[in-house]
């Protein structure tokens, strides 16, 4: 009875660089949940499968969210490095600029 167990996976591939990942869908299903891909960055998306949702099936539901890592900003879109760095002041003013334009 765990139709209500709701997970959303962030699915960036930024994993992919340290260990591959084949078929995160499959691998999901393995462990008998349900699997959703979505646009993770399509908000309207996403909100209308929570609208839609059937939270009274009896089995979980994991969204696997596609991402791109840094999405929107050219020097950051799909670099890992930055997965742990911090921008300086030049580089964080160039991010304002790209993502507020």
């Amino acid at each position: 009875n765990l139709g209500n167990l709701l997970a959303f996976v962030d699915w960036n591939g930024s994993a992919a660089q340290l260990q591959s990942i084949e078929n995160l869908e499959m691998k999901w299903r393995a462990f008998g949940w349900r699997t959703v891909t979505l646009d993770g960055h399509n908000s309207f998306e996403m909100i209308e499968f929570l609208h839609s949702h059937d939270f009274s099936t009896m089995i979980p539901t994991v969204v696997l969210a596609k991402t791109i890592k840094g999405k929107g900003v050219q020097f950051l879109e799909g670099h890992g490095a930055w997965h742990h760095k911090m921008p300086n002041s030049d580089q964080l003013n160039q991010i304002r600029l790209e993502l507020f334009k």
